[in-house]
């Protein structure tokens, strides 16, 4: 039997199905090119967040700045010969043996200027960063958490010295968004970079 325009009811149920596969194909593409968006969108993110570690990283004021907030216990001394030299001030008065060449030793990185901007946190309270790289002390807005260790070397491989004159500097990037967590080749970012110090 045959509707008004020349259909049997066959061929309008055919029509009806053909739309509603196509309305599903569609929504399954929206749907797909979304998640890729999205994942676009984590990479790019995760892109930001090294960029802006890795450039604070290889600016030596920033190190600097990093050294002088750093509590006064031995080791901290230590580290802060290794990358101030002279300008440590009286802490160490064996200047020549101030530093110690390959001394491991994690610390929390500031950006310059007058405030405490974090930028990375030591092995023992990893900064919780933003999708720019900035910290942030809400834990919902954790994009990732970055810590950083460095180990100095001293010149012609020497035991000991006034002031490092190599940085070696490893840093461990956790990315807490879906997208990249559940990809273990994403989740988890680890460098090592080396800066050359100028006393």
């Amino acid at each position: 039997m045959r509707n008004a325009k020349g259909f049997s009811e066959f061929e309008f149920l055919g029509l009806v199905a053909a739309g509603l596969l196509i309305a599903g194909l569609l929504s399954h593409f929206i749907f797909e090119q979304s998640i890729q968006l999205e994942r676009m969108k984590a990479l790019v993110h995760r892109d930001a967040v090294r960029l802006n570690l890795e450039t604070h990283l290889l600016d030596p004021e920033v190190l600097k700045k990093s050294a002088q907030l750093l509590s006064d216990s031995t080791e901290n001394m230590v580290l802060r010969a290794c990358i101030l030299g002279d300008e440590n001030g009286q802490l160490c008065r064996k200047k020549s043996g101030c530093c110690v060449s390959r001394m491991k030793k994690s610390m929390p990185i500031f950006e310059l200027g007058d405030e405490r901007k974090l930028i990375s946190g030591s092995t023992a309270s990893p900064a919780c960063l933003n999708e720019t790289g900035e910290a942030v002390q809400n834990s919902k807005d954790c994009f990732a958490s970055a810590e950083v260790t460095l180990e100095a070397a001293c010149r012609d491989g020497a035991a000991t010295c006034r002031q490092a004159s190599a940085l070696l500097i490893r840093y461990q990037i956790q990315f807490q968004q879906d997208f990249l967590k559940s990809d273990p080749g994403l989740a988890t970012l680890e460098r090592s970079i080396s800066l050359v110090l100028r006393p």
